[in-house]
C-alpha cells in the first residue's frame, strides 16, 4: 500500500486540501484575516487535514488510479469531503464557534477541494487518454455519422474522441427517439431521425457511417445498410451485444458490415476443397435443375470440376432457360445434358 505513488498521490491531496482550506478563510475575510481567525486557522489546519484525508483514504480515494476517473469516483469523492463538512458544522455548533473555522469557511472549503480534486482528476484522465505523438501530431481525421444515441452510440463517441489515431471524427448522431434529436453528446449532435442518414450525410460532408444499436432487430441493420450503400456510403458496424459485455471486443473494434449481420443466423462456412475433391471427375444427376436452387447447383457443379451432368426438371421453360444460361456462361463445357422429365413417372 505505501507505494511511492500512493505517498505522492498523499502529498498531492494534502496540499490541495491545505490551499483550499487557506484560500476559503482569505476569501471570507476578504483577504484581511484578523489575528483571532489567523490563529483559529493555524491550530485547525493540521486536524482538519487529517479528517478529510481520512476519510478519502476510507473511500478509496488515495489508492485509486489518478487516470480512471468516472461519475462513482466522483460520487465517492464527493461523499467524502461532505461527511467532513458535516462533521465540522456539527463541532461549531457543539463548541459555538469556538476554536473551530466557521461556517461559511466550511462551506468554501468543501467546494474548493471538491473541484480541485476532480480537476486533477480528470487533468490525469485527459492527458492519459491519448500519447504525446498523439497531441501533437495534425488531426486528418475521417468525418462519421453515428446510427444509435444510446449508451453504445456515447460511448463509442467518447472513444473516437479520445483515441485521435482510429483517424474518425463524430459529427453527428442519427436516432429514431425523437426525445434526443437536437440534443447533444459529448458535444455531438443528434441530428435527426436514422431514415434521415442520406441527407444528413450528404449535408455534413459524410462518407461513412457507423451502425451502433447492436441490440437492433436483423431487419432494421439492413435497412440502414441498404440505404447507406445505395448512395456510396462505408458501413461499419460496432461488435456484438454479446462480445462488448463479455470484454472479447471493445467499442473501437470496428468492422464492416458483413453477411451474418444481415441473417438471422450465423453464416455456414463450406468446406470448399472437400467439396471439389468430391465432385471432380464424376458423373452427377440434378433433379429439379431449372429452378433458382437448382440453376446455381449447375454452374457450382461444373465449377468443381464434374466431368458428366445431367439436368432434369418437369418445366420445359425452366429447362430451356437452363440451357440458355450453359450456353452463355459455360460454352466450353460440353457434357451437360438436359431433359424434361417428371421423377415421380415410373418408366
Amino acid at each position: 500500500f505505501m507505494s511511492w505513488r500512493v505517498v505522492a498521490i498523499s502529498c498531492v491531496y494534502l496540499l490541495i486540501l491545505s490551499v483550499s482550506y487557506w484560500v476559503a478563510f482569505e476569501l471570507r475575510f476578504d483577504f484581511q484575516v484578523t489575528e483571532r481567525y489567523k490563529l483559529v486557522r493555524a491550530e485547525t489546519l493540521w486536524w482538519i487535514l487529517l479528517l478529510k484525508f481520512s476519510f478519502l483514504l476510507i473511500l478509496g480515494q488515495v489508492d485509486s488510479v489518478l487516470s480512471y476517473f468516472r461519475m462513482p469516483d466522483a460520487i465517492r469523492l464527493l461523499q467524502a469531503l461532505l461527511i467532513s463538512a458535516v462533521f465540522l458544522v456539527i463541532l461549531w455548533y457543539q463548541y459555538g464557534g469556538d476554536k473551530v473555522p466557521p461556517r461559511s469557511v466550511i462551506l468554501s472549503d468543501f467546494q474548493f477541494s471538491f473541484l480541485a480534486i476532480c480537476g486533477l482528476r480528470f487533468s490525469f484522465r485527459i492527458l492519459s487518454s491519448r500519447s504525446s505523438k498523439e497531441w501533437l501530431s495534425a488531426r486528418d481525421t475521417e468525418r462519421v455519422i453515428i446510427i444509435g444515441a444510446g449508451e453504445v452510440g456515447a460511448g463509442l463517441c467518447a472513444e473516437l474522441q479520445s483515441k485521435v489515431h482510429l483517424g474518425m471524427r463524430p459529427v453527428g448522431f442519427l436516432d429514431d427517439d425523437v426525445s434526443k434529436i437536437g440534443r447533444y453528446i459529448h458535444r455531438v449532435h443528434v441530428l435527426g431521425a436514422v431514415d434521415e442518414v442520406v441527407k444528413k450525410a450528404i449535408d455534413y460532408d459524410v462518407k461513412k457511417i457507423i451502425i451502433a444499436f447492436p441490440s437492433a432487430s436483423t431487419k432494421r441493420v439492413r435497412e440502414v445498410a441498404k440505404i447507406a450503400r445505395k448512395v456510396g456510403l462505408k458501413v461499419d458496424i460496432v461488435p456484438a451485444l454479446t462480445d462488448l459485455v463479455s470484454g472479447r471486443a471493445e467499442l473501437s473494434a470496428l468492422r464492416p458490415v458483413e453477411l451474418e449481420d444481415l441473417l438471422q443466423r450465423e453464416t455456414i462456412d463450406l468446406d470448399s476443397q472437400a467439396i471439389g475433391n468430391l465432385l471432380s471427375g464424376k458423373r452427377v444427376l440434378i433433379t429439379g435443375a431449372g429452378g433458382s436452387i437448382g440453376s446455381e447447383l449447375v454452374k457450382q457443379v461444373i465449377e468443381n470440376g464434374a466431368a458428366d451432368l445431367l439436368c432434369l426438371d418437369q418445366a420445359e421453360i425452366a429447362i430451356f432457360n437452363l440451357q440458355q444460361m450453359l450456353q452463355q456462361k459455360h460454352k466450353d463445357f460440353n457434357n451437360a445434358q438436359t431433359k424434361v422429365i417428371n421423377i415421380c413417372d415410373v418408366a
